[in-house]
């Protein structure tokens, strides 16, 4: 094998399949990153068995090969590397791959490239096409909802649910759930769910373009999903077990309703949250007379109050919510306003985009003692 390419191209690509590496040492290749070197294109691959990455780029490939190498130590060393070309060169027989750029050289040991696991071929039975941009945002707005609890093991993944052009994300850990649609390029051949790591699910954003034309393919079979945009393909088991019926907790109209600025409104509430010593950080949200009051309160620490101004329709009331689930919501919103209703009681508040109505996010109050 040998071929050369470009250095940053090449940084690039690692950086998209390294994240599959595996962490530990259960399975010696899995730390590694294939390297296959085939007509002019390097494809790069990494897998830790629940998740696979690969992603192709353009190389001039003198002598066609594949080979493993420790995936850590690979990406360190090409973003050290002092030149704009990268050389890699493997020895015949020797175990050793030669990589050169500018006045470096240095030699790495590989393994066999035939013992390393294949990635899942590519799902045929459910294929949908959407805009990666669309995508993208998504999963942001989403993915934070899952539950890090592996006891109930479908919450710790994101809903993709499609009927015909409608695709829907869910994302819940049972205090909180985000739910997030957008329209597909094609109609779905039929309706379908599956259910992401949300693992899975961010480092697909991660991969994804802020491009409205760009598009990706999305394949589903019965215990694994992919994710391909032309150039990275991203490969995921799916998780197990029967996603709560989301809808009946969606609410209707709720009984006091405010629009807020979402910058105003987010830093008020990392400034009450500053209060929390023990356990997590409790905000009460008072909104009487177009005015939303948030208020805090620390024994021996100390208590804050501010006021926003806010256009509020309906009934006045309080309630309390954690500050963090707030604040994860408000930081994945890009709309300069939100509409923020709530009820007193036990039932859940609403954030979601003023004038919105492709996305919301729902968070259960807390009872204070």
């Amino acid at each position: 094998m040998q071929f050369t390419c470009d250095r940053e191209s090449l940084v690039q690509a690692v950086a998209i399949v390294e994240r599959a590496v595996a962490t530990r040492d259960a399975m010696y290749l899995l730390t590694g990153i294939l390297i296959d070197a085939r007509a002019d294109q390097l494809k790069l691959v990494a897998t830790d068995l629940e998740l696979g990455i690969e992603c192709t780029l353009q190389a001039d490939v003198k002598r066609p090969g594949a080979v493993v190498v420790d995936g850590r130590l690979f990406g360190q060393l090409i973003r050290k590397l002092p030149g704009e070309q990268v050389q890699v060169e493997l020895g015949d027989g020797e175990g050793l791959a030669v990589v050169r750029s500018g006045s470096a050289e240095f030699s790495l040991h590989t393994r066999p490239a035939h013992d390393f696991p294949p990635l899942p071929d590519k799902p045929a039975e459910d294929r949908w096409t959407v805009s990666q941009a669309l995508l993208r945002n998504m999963i942001r707005q989403t993915a934070f909802a899952a539950a890090a609890d592996e006891s109930r093991p479908y919450l710790t993944g994101v809903l993709f649910e499609v009927s015909g052009e409608e695709l829907r994300l869910v994302a819940t850990d049972s205090n909180r759930l985000a739910y997030s649609k957008g329209l597909l390029a094609q109609p779905a051949a039929a309706p379908r769910q599956a259910i992401v790591p949300a693992r899975t699910a961010q480092e697909v954003a991660r991969v994804l373009q802020d491009d409205e034309e760009a598009q990706v393919v999305v394949s589903v079979a019965d215990n694994h999903i992919s994710f391909e945009t032309g150039t990275a393909r991203v490969v995921s088991r799916l998780l197990e077990g029967t996603y709560p019926n989301y809808r009946q907790v969606l609410p209707q109209e709720q009984p006091i309703r405010t629009r807020v600025p979402r910058d105003v409104f987010q830093a008020a509430v990392e400034r009450a949250a500053l209060l929390s010593r023990k356990g997590p950080a409790v905000v009460i949200v008072n909104v009487r007379d177009q005015v939303l009051t948030l208020s805090a309160r620390e024994a021996d620490v100390g208590r804050s109050h501010e006021e926003i101004p806010v256009v509020h329709e309906g009934q006045d009331g309080q309630n309390a919510y954690q500050a963090r689930f707030l604040l994860d919501v408000l930081r994945v919103l890009d709309s300069d306003e939100v509409q923020f209703d709530f009820s007193e009681g036990d039932k859940p508040a609403t954030v979601k985009p003023a004038g919105g109505e492709d996305y919301l996010c729902l968070i259960m109050p807390i009872r204070l003692g």
